[in-house]
């Protein structure tokens, strides 16, 4: 158990809670010293369907449906020393560590807490519509400031509150504990009409240089504040809910290094398809299976996704395929993304599309390699995923070996294997060149991973994936992506 959580609030919004969720382990570089929790609401069983997707998604999240806000949000609290407070519509926009906060707080006893969303950048108060001044900052190295709230104005003035600040549980829970409150924003208000019982003991706030996170607010789900929100951009909570069903996800690399002028800044949503959200129909996929040997249950959710993208490999495609079809572990799907082959290469891979657990993608315009295994990882439907190309070949046991280590080692989010160059007859010419990676360097220092590439899910998303512009070191640049984020493992 970590000695932070990360508690965040939501209620029918799906959607963005994912941006949230999803943005927050792209830019926190500590990620895994947090346990995050979702405290959400739903009006009806579409909005708890969705969630229940997102249970699925993001399986290292605590999801918890409010039944009695009060009772279940300090229990949340139980056995932690720090608290993140977050909503579903903020979004993180730049690095940060969560430990670097916290060393802040041990050292400044003076701080009532460290805020993510308040900086030099911060000029404008969105909620008063007005300019705000800038408070005298100290510097406390590493990005780090400290100032004075109890002189400021408008947010500067405003330091407790639930949209991504970090407090002390030891602060913060003996006010709640005295406190009624039955929602998100009627806690913000009793935190807020109490800030006068920290103005001695605890006058500072800390924040870092410029915002690492913001409030995008976009719509609103409660009505027991009227808060400003939608002026701009309006995007109502049954539009979001639409695209959501619709399998599609909110770009959170699009806000990447973005520079909010207030703590709350209304920014466009830019959508890409299914890049988080998982498909509807995957909750009850069906593996109508032509082998009637496979062991496997028709309504059983796969647990390891392979993707395959091809593009005019109609000599090995089915050789690759065969491999996959042979494998001792059989609850998996095969995603193939074809970039608009031009020989017979669909005639081929259309041959095997009775296994229902095999499933095509066709581009409509040719957008290379690295799109085809980005479509790939856009719709599977498991938690792990191994990529193939369409001239490999798997030994039989591959999956199943790879699938009992990632299972074994939670904290390793790419785990690689050895591989073989072969002739066209598959005879061995020689062995390839991946091997372990000792403690103390990197794959940068080593070029030790190459296939078989399997990976997490969930630590994949922590990154901002592969790089559509990085056309000849794809492989390598992702390896140092994921060493960024998580831990690497080899199986010989």
């Amino acid at each position: 158990m970590s000695n932070t959580i990360g508690l965040i609030f939501s209620k029918d919004r799906a959607m963005q809670l994912q941006a949230c969720i999803e943005s927050f382990y792209l830019h926190c570089k500590d990620a895994d010293s947090v346990d995050m929790a979702v405290l959400y609401k739903v009006s009806d069983q579409r909005h708890r369907r969705q969630y229940d997707i997102l249970k699925n998604r993001f399986t290292s999240v605590t999801f918890v449906e409010e039944n009695n806000f009060r009772s279940q949000a300090l229990s949340l609290l139980d056995g932690y020393e720090y608290v993140l407070f977050l909503v579903d519509d903020n979004m993180f926009i730049k690095p940060f560590t969560v430990n670097l906060a916290m060393n802040c707080l041990k050292i400044h006893g003076d701080a009532i807490g460290f805020s993510l969303r308040v900086g030099k950048n911060t000029t404008y108060s969105y909620a008063r519509d007005v300019l705000q001044n800038l408070p005298v900052f100290q510097s406390l190295g590493g990005m780090a400031m400290k100032y004075n709230w109890t002189c400021q104005e408008y947010d500067f003035k405003y330091p407790l509150e639930v949209s991504s600040s970090i407090y002390r549980v030891a602060d913060i829970r003996p006010l709640l504990v005295q406190t009624d409150f039955n929602g998100p924003n009627e806690l913000e208000d009793a935190m807020a009409q109490n800030t006068k019982l920290y103005q001695k003991p605890r006058p500072s706030l800390l924040c870092y240089e410029y915002s690492v996170a913001f409030c995008n607010p976009v719509n609103i789900v409660q009505q027991t504040i009227k808060n400003r929100y939608g002026t701009v951009n309006n995007y109502t909570v049954d539009q979001l809910a639409d695209l959501f069903d619709r399998s599609e996800s909110i770009d959170v690399t699009k806000y990447k290094d973005f520079i909010p002028n207030s703590t709350h800044h209304e920014v466009q949503l830019y959508f890409r398809k299914n890049a988080l959200a998982e498909q509807q129909q995957s909750m009850t996929i069906a593996h109508n299976v032509k082998d009637d040997t496979l062991n496997t249950n028709t309504t059983e959710k796969p647990q390891f996704s392979l993707l395959m993208s091809n593009y005019n490999n109609e000599k090995y495609i089915d050789y690759a395929i065969e491999s996959i079809l042979n494998q001792t572990f059989t609850n998996w799907e095969l995603i193939i993304v074809d970039d608009c082959s031009t020989d017979r290469s669909l005639a081929v891979i259309e041959r095997y599309l009775g296994d229902r657990r095999i499933k095509l993608v066709r581009h409509q315009t040719n957008g290379g390699c690295i799109e085809a295994v980005k479509t790939g990882i856009a719709n599977v439907t498991s938690g792990i995923f191994g990529i193939i190309d369409s001239d490999d070949a798997l030994s039989p046991d591959a999956v199943e070996v790879m699938y009992s280590h990632h299972i074994d080692k939670p904290d390793c989010g790419l785990i690689y294997s050895q591989f073989h160059i072969c002739h066209e007859d598959m005879s061995v010419r020689k062995a390839g060149f991946c091997e372990p990676i000792p403690d103390g360097i990197t794959n940068v220092d080593l070029d030790a991973v190459s296939h078989f590439k399997t990976f997490k899910l969930s630590h994949y998303l922590r990154t901002a994936g592969f790089d559509l512009d990085n056309v000849l070191a794809e492989d390598k640049d992702i390896t140092y992506r994921m060493e960024e984020v998580t831990k690497l493992h080899f199986v010989n």
